[in-house]
């Protein structure tokens, strides 16, 4: 297993605007990475992300230290 880390901010955008994708059926958001969009992109496991607000990478590290869960934090921070 491995949790995949990425801060970003949430933009707010109308719902219309998921209308310019094929994504505008289920809950979306626009996201503007810290880290490059390439990088993000090349490390991503999966096609199911979960967000939250609040920054709570350090516990999500101390989690995964716990677990003997992989971490992969693509932070530009």
């Amino acid at each position: 297993y491995a949790l995949f880390i990425a801060s970003g901010e949430c933009l707010a955008y109308p719902r219309a605007k998921l209308q310019e994708t094929h994504w505008d059926f289920s809950p979306h958001a626009f996201v503007k990475l810290d880290t490059d969009a390439r990088r993000f992109a090349q490390e991503l496991r999966s096609n199911h992300i979960c967000l939250v607000y609040g920054d709570y990478t350090s516990h999500l590290a101390e989690a995964c230290r716990v677990l003997g869960v992989q971490l992969l934090n693509v932070d530009a921070r």
